[in-house]
This record gives structure tokens, C-alpha cells and sequence, in this order.
């Protein structure tokens, strides 16, 4: 098929033109649009709603998929939730293992020793800054004496950790 020059880039750019304001009304629709995710009845969930300033935890009752929300029982009582008012929702995967406690609350003794081994040394720094008459610098004695305390916090951590292991979330929505 033969066209003009002219005649023929006119209707190229009409077909993009009306092309892009297809896309351009449609897809502020689509972002609107919250697809309720498939929940079980009977799941643990935690949520947090534009309603309820602190996170809501408890179990799945029902789904209103034509109405798109749910209800929930939690240590109040039945609560039902728009899917359009919910900020964030996971779904429990179960509590951590007694190992997976462990190395997480050794990971965060190990930052909170850190912590306290930084402030003991960033003490010593400004004692050995402000002492001219000092023989001995303490700043080496601190990086010394702040390995252990990252050592004991991080053993500590694990302790507890290992001993509250806590419960896993999937985050669901949003995706």
C-alpha cells in the first residue's frame, strides 16, 4: 500500500497520539486499583490500616472478595478492613527456629557491642586529645577492651535470641 509523505506521517502520529492518551487515562485507573491477595481463612496477619495508628495482628476470619476487604479477629474482636485502607499486610510464615533466633540475636548483640565499643574508644580518643601530660595513650587499651564487649553482647544476643526466637512475617501486600 502506497501513501503520501505527508498524509501518511499525519495518521502515524494521530494512531501514537491517541495511543498515548489511551495509556495516559487508563493507567491512573489501573494504579488505583488494589487486587485483594489470596488469603486463607484462618491465617495469622499482621496489618497496618490508614485508621489504626499501630499495626493490627490476628487471625484471618473472612474474605469479601466481590467488596474487596476482610475481617479479622484480633485481641479486641472482629475488625473488617477495606484492601484500599491498608498500607501494608503480611501473613505469619511460623516461628523461627531455635537456630535462626540465635543468629539473628547474635547479629544484634553483635551491632550493639559495636555501638558501646565506638563510645568507649571515641571516649579515649577525646581523653587522649585533651591529656599533654599523659605517657601512656588509652585509645589502643580501648580498641582492646571493646573487642571483648562486642564478644559478650553478641553471645548474649544469641542467648536471647535462641531463647525468643520470634515469628516470621511474608510481606504480601503491597508487592
Amino acid at each position: 500500500m502506497t501513501t503520501h509523505a505527508a498524509g501518511g506521517g499525519r495518521t502515524t502520529l494521530t494512531v501514537l497520539g491517541s495511543i498515548v492518551a489511551f495509556l495516559i487515562t487508563v493507567a491512573p485507573v489501573q494504579a488505583q486499583q488494589r487486587v485483594l491477595p489470596d488469603l486463607k481463612v484462618g491465617s495469622r496477619v499482621r496489618l497496618q490500616a490508614r485508621q489504626h495508628p499501630t499495626p493490627r495482628i490476628g487471625d484471618l476470619e473472612r474474605v469479601d472478595s466481590l467488596r474487596d476487604r476482610f475481617t479479622i479477629r484480633d485481641s479486641t474482636g472482629l475488625r473488617t478492613f477495606e484492601t484500599s485502607a491498608v498500607l501494608w499486610l503480611d501473613v505469619s510464615a511460623g516461628i523461627r527456629t531455635t537456630g535462626e533466633g540465635a543468629g539473628r540475636g547474635a547479629i544484634n548483640g553483635l551491632k550493639v557491642g559495636a555501638v558501646l565499643g565506638g563510645i568507649l574508644i571515641a571516649g579515649a580518643l577525646y581523653q587522649d586529645a585533651r591529656c599533654d601530660t599523659c605517657k601512656i595513650a588509652s585509645t589502643p587499651f580501648a580498641v582492646l577492651a571493646s573487642l571483648p564487649v562486642m564478644a559478650v553482647t553478641s553471645l548474649l544476643g544469641a542467648v536471647i535470641g535462641s531463647a525468643a526466637p520470634g515469628e516470621r512475617w511474608d510481606r504480601i501486600m503491597p508487592r
